[in-house]
């Protein structure tokens, strides 16, 4: 039983790894729609702090996954990214 106490937490890490980034692109489409309606200072620094949260998760974990899912391809893989 040692094996499967141990196992669970990283299970739950990698459940939570997947609504992050499963979540992620509706929070950027949700600032991208709700930034132009807001006009106030306080308001627009959220919405962009936010955004900027969303793309920070976004990037990195589909760097990971696309270099996991091809090794060989990961130099290229960067600079698609990068340049999407």
């Amino acid at each position: 039983m040692r094996g499967a106490s141990t196992f669970r937490p990283v299970l739950r890490r990698s459940i939570r790894a997947i609504i992050n980034y499963l979540l992620a692109p509706l929070g950027i489409a949700a600032c991208f729609l709700l930034i132009p309606q807001l006009d106030t200072a306080s308001a627009l620094l959220i919405a962009f702090t936010a955004a900027g949260v969303a793309c920070g998760i976004y990037y990195p974990y589909s760097m990971a996954y696309g270099i996991a899912a091809h090794p060989e391809e990961g130099t290229r893989m960067a600079g698609i990214l990068v340049g999407a």
